[in-house]
């Protein structure tokens, strides 16, 4: 999928796809790469060790680093060599200038091929490796029986790979020895054809070993750079540009556009509109442009320039990045030389050395070629973006495609040139042009949004908290919480409801939390008395509790009531889920006992003669007697209590009878009421 930014409609074109993000990490040289996931691109740290051959690939989707090899070990996003990754080729010194390169399996997203080159010393063996990114947790191994599985040999150290951009088929080319035979294996969704197309050029150069093989962008024409005898023993070097037939494979119509008697020529890129082409005279220290829109090689070599200026450093090959600049690797460098507005004619390209530093480390001579796709030049848009996405849908999505050629299949049958998503799945449109393979796919996850607070909905006890957290979440979600916190989590202790309202990809949700404090406790059994004998004492004068609170007494009673029957210390605790509270009281015991006679006879025997409250009355306070005949009139008052009525009524006796007597008095600062009647005798 490109990850072209998309304005409404995207058009299903050819082109060399370079915007998808395979590409965007580079491992390479020792112990170095680069990251284009970021702008600019950075340097960054690997655990390669190579002096030429280097491979890797990122996720399609996301740019994140899947896994790289050197052509003899496979490494791991976290640079570990993967447990069946040592042994993928035979070249243990590294030094082939393209090695290795990397092909993803057309009918299966999860597998790819390593395909090794061995330099002389090995024969230039060709093999192949599989790759499932599945095995080892997910971050990929060597499937067990399919490591270094021999093509054929005496090959040179030049290989690349090319997209048939609407047949869903990618070709491999490789370059033998000593010949002029270029061999094109074909790799279809049925695997790997092992029967090569032959293509034998007819120059006079052949390649004995070091060499380099370039695709333009535009899939029409083939570089070759190759040294003609082995190097540093006095050979020549050339570079070659040819005609390729993305359908069948063929190559043809070669040139010789340059032809060095020295072995200095390493490496060749073109330009992003495929009308330069680039190449390294590393003994000179030279980076060269040649203009290949002219008619003939010698027009086509009288427009060579070097555009770099004087430099001392052992320059290596050049590899077009996912921004479309074209970078130069140097040997034991501490960076990559950058050529930017490279479609343009010297003097208005620009190069920049170590446009991009390393951390640690240092480059080899090459780094890694492109990983193309089988069927990727076309896309498959939305309104917001070309790229496998994921989204949150409140309202169906709209795919769109805007190619004007022919009709249009979708994944279902429908045709039309949009197609509305309201779930998950695979989506993918075909053309019916020239090759009905023209297909884009678009992988979208509807995802659905719902929050809930967990931690809440609770009581707790004064002055504690809790954790309020959420079910979880896509990690882009955004949070705000009703005291304007936007953490995923909220540490509360208030008595209070809370609101969440999580934002995710255009969607919100809301949940609540309601946090409730127990009710406190509170005891009293009232304040340290004295009780007469024989009376009781109702406990606790107060309480405030639950009904699932506990008591406990002093005597070990876990009643919610206890009755005093004489003098001691008593206390109470009452427990909660938050706390115990306890009160004690002491008593005391005292006579004092009234009474008041229900019958007496006022008749001077000195026994029973007169009518009054006798007990411990010298703790009585605010005493009024008051004794009252049956017509209601008041025969006697007194506020003495030592003092009682003798029977007289205004000076004389009064009549044998039933009279009535109230009496109200304050006894250790309590009101009392005493009341009843009383029989007059004589």
């Amino acid at each position: 999928m490109r990850s072209t930014p998309l304005v409404f409609m995207l058009l299903l074109v050819c082109g060399m796809v370079h915007a998808q993000q395979q590409n965007n990490v580079w491992a390479m040289g020792f112990g170095v790469g680069v990251s284009f996931n970021s702008s600019p691109p950075v340097g960054i740290t690997t655990s390669m060790q190579s002096v030429e051959a280097a491979a890797s690939v990122s996720d399609r989707k996301t740019g994140a680093l899947l896994f790289y090899t050197d052509g003899v070990n496979l490494y791991d996003a976290n640079h570990n060599i993967t447990p069946n990754g040592k042994g993928v080729g035979d070249d243990t010194t590294r030094s082939s200038e393209q090695g290795v390169v990397i092909v993803p399996f057309v009918n299966d997203t999860n597998k790819y091929y390593l395909f090794t080159i061995s330099g002389h010393s090995f024969n230039g063996t060709l093999s192949y490796t599989v790759v499932d990114k599945t095995l080892n947790g997910g971050l990929g191994d060597v499937v067990t029986g399919q490591k270094n599985i021999f093509l054929a040999n005496d090959f040179t150290e030049a290989m690349t790979v090319v997209e048939q951009e609407k047949c869903n088929r990618l070709w491999l080319i490789a370059l033998k020895k000593d010949s002029h035979d270029f061999y094109a294996y074909e790799i279809t969704k049925d695997g790997l054809d092992t029967a090569a197309t032959i293509s034998t050029v007819g120059y006079v150069n052949t390649a004995i070993n070091t060499a380099a093989l370039k695709i333009s962008p535009n899939r029409k024409k083939i570089a070759l750079a190759a040294i003609s005898a082995r190097q540093y023993d006095g050979g020549n070097s050339y570079l070659a540009v040819h005609d390729f037939d993305i359908y069948t494979g063929r190559i043809s119509n070669g040139i010789v556009i340059d032809n060095l008697e020295r072995a200095s020529l390493y490496g060749c890129e073109f330009s992003p509109n495929s009308e330069l082409l680039y190449s390294c005279n590393y003994i000179d220290v030279e980076i060269l442009q040649f203009d290949i829109t002219l008619p003939d090689a010698p027009t086509i070599k009288g427009s060579r320039k070097v555009i770099n200026g004087v430099m001392l450093a052992t320059l290596g090959g050049l590899q077009m990045g996912p921004d479309s600049n074209i970078y130069i690797s140097k040997y034991k460098g501490k960076g990559l030389d950058r050529i930017s507005n490279s479609n343009a004619r010297y003097p208005n390209c620009v190069y920049t050395v170590d446009a991009i530093t390393m951390p640690s480390g240092e480059t080899g001579l090459t780094m890694p070629q492109p990983v193309m796709y089988a069927g990727g030049s076309g896309d498959v848009g939305h309104t917001t973006s070309s790229k496998d996405t994921t989204v949150c849908l409140q309202a169906p999505m709209m795919l769109r495609s805007s190619t004007s050629n022919g009709g249009h299949t979708w994944q279902d049958g429908r045709g039309g040139s949009t197609y509305q998503v309201s779930q998950s799945g695979t989506y993918w449109v075909r053309t019916n042009n020239k090759c009905v393979r023209h297909t884009d796919t678009i992988n979208v996850q509807v995802e659905t949004l719902s929050v809930m607070v967990s931690g809440g909905d609770t009581t707790i006890c004064k002055g504690d908290s809790v954790l309020l957290t959420t079910n979880t979440l896509p990690a882009s979600a955004t949070y705000k919480w009703s005291n304007g916190s936007t953490a995923p989590s909220l540490k509360v202790g208030a008595k209070d409801i809370y609101q969440l309202i999580v934002n995710y990809l255009g969607c919100t949700d809301t949940s609540y939390a309601s946090i409730a404090h127990y009710p406190d406790v509170k005891v009293d059994l009232g304040a340290d008395q004295q009780l007469c004998k024989g009376d009781e004492l109702a406990l606790p004068k107060t309480v405030v509790a639950e009904p699932t609170d506990k008591y406990l007494w002093q005597d070990g009673s876990a009643s919610t009531t206890y009755t005093v029957k004489g003098p001691g210390t008593y206390h109470l605790s009452v427990s909660n889920q938050c706390k115990t509270v306890t009160d004690t009281i002491n008593i005391t015991e005292r006579n004092c006992h009234f009474f008041f006679p229900s019958v007496f006879t006022p008749n001077y025997d000195g026994r029973n003669d007169l009518a009054r409250m006798v007990g411990d009355i010298n703790t009585v306070t605010d005493y009024e007697l008051r004794i009252i005949n049956r017509w209601g009139e008041v025969v006697f008052f007194t506020d003495d209590a030592t003092k009682g009525w003798d029977g007289n009524y205004k000076g004389t006796p009064a009549e044998v009878g039933t009279y009535y007597y109230l009496i109200s008095y304050k006894y250790l600062k309590e009101k009392e009421l005493m009341k009843g009647t009383l029989l007059l005798l004589r």
